[in-house]
Order: C-alpha cells, then structure tokens, then sequence
C-alpha cells in the first residue's frame, strides 16, 4: 500500500483498503498491526483507534526490536517517512 500512495485509491487499492479497514484491530499481530495501519495511512484513512491499538501492542511487551521499530513508525500515522 505504501507503494501505492501516489495512485488514487480506485478498484484493487480502493479493496484492499476496505480489507484492512475489516481486519486491522487490536487483535492483530503486531506486525500485522503495523503494516496495515502504516497501509491506511499512506491513504490517510487511520482509524481513530489506531493509535491506542498501537499503545495496547506495545504494552503487552514481548515485541523483537523488529516490532518494535515498526510500531515506532505505524504511531507517526501520515507523518510517516515512507
């Protein structure tokens, strides 16, 4: 997704936005977490819980310093480098 952002969000983009949308939560992995939220983001469509999805993921401790530098760039939200 985030080498999609140039593009407009039409047909297989548009639907796999809507995919995360459904399946991004606080239940996810926190990779997969992070990637689908930096994925929304690149199209500035973050949910508002996103962020305390993120705090909750990094509270539960556990996360490799791979996750972790993930959930770093995932709480930047659009202001995101990539």
């Amino acid at each position: 997704m985030l080498a999609l952002s140039d593009r407009p969000p039409t047909g297989r983009v548009r639907a796999t936005l809507e995919y995360l949308k459904r399946h991004v939560g606080p239940r996810s992995t926190p990779a997969s977490l992070c990637w689908g939220l930096m994925g929304l983001a690149a199209f500035d469509e973050l949910p508002q819980e996103g962020s305390s999805w993120l705090r909750d993921a990094a509270e539960r401790g556990m996360l490799s310093a791979h996750h972790a530098a993930l959930t770093a760039l995932a709480a930047l939200g659009v202001a995101n480098p990539w």
